[in-house]
């Protein structure tokens, strides 16, 4: 996992937050899992996990919240990165006597090049491997989604996890739907990984990328003001922030036997932020495949 911004900690207060905000939601799921004549015991016991991890993926809205509201404008990201990831929280408590683990790790939306850019021609599409302009270029439209990106049997993951080695595409690209009429590259200069932010400022006509990595190597947020001009093919544009107005946080969480993953992603709409999309993408166990995309 990549190093945690050096100022923004995971959220400590993340289990007590959860707990409190699943008091109510849990009471029914245990009355009804009493009241029950137990016929399969296994079975049984996995709809009840089941119910509780539903639960709590609900509840980890409080702490994202107010993780992306207090501490997301000030992450800061190391210059060796290869992806704009950050640990939310990690946390491990008891819940209706089972052990409980959650954990939520957030990418940088603005720390990534948008897939309809990418689509749409920008030179700075040439720093994503081969593999992700390939998989890119065979859809039909712009995806509005990870799920609407094909997983490739033995090819790289679609959707991004803090334990996989090599970034999956979703770490790479981002596919948030954009109100702007073209195609715009938007990038945070606290998050973006070096080489993506290097030709960028070149693009925009921006200087400064020493000082910029010298200051994220101190943990030190900043950034140039918001500047932008015509980068390249198609009136694409190239800006430079210095915080994100989207990110993707994944969720994580094991309880009982059961284990989900969410990927989900958060947008900035008048000044506060909105849950724009929720897409499971594990579900242990399960009657079907995991959905496209799937993670360990």
């Amino acid at each position: 996992m990549n190093p945690r911004s050096p100022n923004v900690r995971p959220h400590r207060g993340a289990a007590l937050l959860l707990v409190l905000a699943l008091v109510v939601a849990t009471v029914p799921v245990i009355a009804i899992a009493a009241s029950r004549v137990s016929v399969a015991v296994q079975a049984e016991r996995s709809h009840h996990d089941g119910a509780l991890a539903d639960d709590l993926v609900q509840a980890a809205s409080v702490p994202i919240l107010d993780w992306l509201r207090r501490d997301s404008t000030r992450v800061v990201l190391p210059p060796g990165i290869t992806q704009p990831m950050v640990a939310v929280f990690d946390d491990t408590f008891q819940l209706s006597g089972l052990q409980a683990t959650i954990r939520a790790t957030a990418w940088d939306l603005h720390g990534m090049l948008p897939a309809d850019a990418v689509r749409g021609g920008t030179p700075l599409q040439l720093l994503l491997a081969d593999d992700v302009r390939a998989r890119l270029g065979a859809l039909d439209v712009d995806p509005a989604g990870l799920d609407a990106i094909p997983q490739v049997a033995g090819g790289r993951l679609v959707f991004p996890s803090p334990s996989s080695a090599q970034p999956a595409l979703g770490a790479m690209v981002a596919t948030a739907e954009r109100p702007s009429a073209q195609p715009t590259v938007r990038l945070n200069a606290n998050t973006t990984p070096a080489p993506l932010l290097a030709q960028a400022l070149r693009l925009a006509g921006r200087g400064g990328f020493e000082q910029i990595m010298d200051r994220r190597a101190r943990g030190e947020h900043g950034g140039p003001p918001p500047i932008s001009r015509d980068g390249g093919p198609g009136g694409q544009r190239v800006q430079i922030t210095s915080s994100s107005e989207s990110w993707g946080i994944r969720i994580d969480i094991a309880i009982g036997g059961v284990r989900r993953s969410w990927w989900t992603v958060w947008t900035r709409v008048s000044g506060d932020w909105m849950l724009q999309r929720r897409t499971p993408i594990l579900w242990e166990p399960h009657p079907e495949p995991p959905p496209t995309g799937s993670t360990p």
